[in-house]
């Protein structure tokens, strides 16, 4: 796992211009307040309120893409374009992924 760490430590650092006790602070930041994110989404798509559901998970895709977490941005990305094209499928199957995508790229980088 250290060395997965390390491998993004060293790809984001150099992508991003910034050393990597920022660059462990702001990924600290995003997986602080994820569950709650992940929570926002699940209950705007299952409430009906697709623009919502939309608009946070562009954020949560722009968010993940920045720091370098492909898999959540990716699975964001999907839901956000299903949102724009009110085609939502599999909803509940895309929260948890974008659960399982978090927990994955959080243990998988030791925070």
């Amino acid at each position: 796992m250290a060395d997965q760490k390390e491998d993004w430590l060293n790809r984001m650092t150099a992508t991003l211009a910034v050393d990597p006790e920022d660059l462990i602070e702001i990924a600290a930041m995003f997986f602080e307040g994820i569950e709650e994110r992940l929570d926002n989404i699940a209950e705007a798509g299952h409430s009906g309120d697709i623009e919502t559901m939309t608009r946070l998970a562009h954020g949560l895709k722009g968010d993940a893409a920045n720091i370098g977490f492909t898999d959540i941005s990716k699975i964001a990305r999907d839901l956000e374009h299903q949102g724009r094209a009110r085609a939502v499928v599999n909803f509940d199957e895309q929260i948890d992924a974008l659960r399982a995508a978090t927990m994955t790229t959080r243990e998988s980088l030791e925070f």
